[in-house]
């Protein structure tokens, strides 16, 4: 039962960390720059030493957008990391353990239960807030 409770708490901080991340927003950011790219491709009007900068522009964008995305995705999974290596000091709970249970049938339906459970909980939060 302890296994149980402490994948749902792990899944549901997950879920936490993901909401309050900006990838939505980034995600956002390199559509646009990568439109801006397309659309400097397709023009006529400029010529290819202005096409150039603004490429060069749009790509020094989107690395840094993908570097934030590889960040925040880095960031997920370190703090996964420490509550499976916090579980180890749960004499019932060890990481081992933990991802054994986390690949069964019963562990994928508890963690999917949890992260639609945090959702749930957010929008209900959201809609009936003083």
């Amino acid at each position: 039962m302890a296994i149980t409770i402490y994948l749902a708490v792990v899944v549901f901080i997950t879920g936490f960390l993901v909401d309050v991340l900006p990838f939505l927003k980034i995600i956002k950011t390199v559509s646009e720059l990568s439109k801006k790219s397309v659309a400097t491709i397709q023009s006529t009007d400029l010529d290819d030493d202005a096409k150039q900068k603004i490429l060069l522009s749009c790509s020094t964008g989107i690395f840094k957008e993908s570097f934030k995305i590889a960040f925040y995705t880095l960031l997920i999974f370190g703090v996964v990391y420490a509550l499976f290596w916090v579980s180890k000091f749960f004499p019932p709970l060890s990481a081992d353990a933990l991802i054994d249970y986390s690949i069964t049938w019963t562990g994928i339906i508890i963690s999917l239960a949890a992260f639609f459970i945090y959702f749930i909980i957010k929008k209900l939060y959201v809609k009936y807030r003083v």
